[in-house]
C-alpha cells in the first residue's frame, strides 16, 4: 500500500498526501482521527494476535481487521478510501497486541 502523493479526480484531480499513524493495539481504543476523513486502509507492522480489531466510523462499526494478520499484510480499502464521516477510532478487543498503521485522508 503506497504511503506516497496519489492523483484523486473527485477531489479537483489535485494531489493528495495521504497520513498516517501508527496505532500499538496493547492501548485499547485509540482516536485517529476526528474529523471526516477517508481511510485508504490498514497496515500490519507487527503480527497481530488472536483477537478482533475494529476500525470505526466514531463510534459506529465500519470495518473488522482480521485476527493473526501477520506483519506486512495490507487491507486497501478502496483506491479512492472510504468515507468516515464522523473520524477514526481503532478499537481492539482487550489483551489485544501487535501494531497497525492507517492510512487516511483529512477531508476540510
Amino acid at each position: 500500500m503506497p504511503l506516497t502523493k496519489i492523483k484523486n479526480p473527485r477531489y479537483d484531480n489535485s494531489e493528495i498526501q495521504w497520513d498516517y499513524k501508527r496505532v500499538d493495539l496493547a492501548s485499547g481504543d485509540t482516536v485517529v482521527e476526528t474529523l471526516p476523513c477517508l481511510v485508504k486502509g490498514v497496515y500490519i507492522n507487527e503480527q497481530t494476535s488472536n483477537h478482533r480489531i475494529e476500525i470505526k466510523d466514531g463510534s459506529a462499526f465500519a470495518y473488522s481487521v482480521p485476527a493473526s494478520s501477520p506483519s506486512g499484510q495490507a487491507y486497501d480499502f478502496s483506491t479512492d478510501g472510504v468515507a468516515y464521516d464522523s473520524g477514526i477510532v481503532v478499537s481492539p478487543d482487550p489483551g489485544a497486541t501487535g501494531n497497525i498503521t492507517v492510512v487516511y485522508f483529512v477531508l476540510n
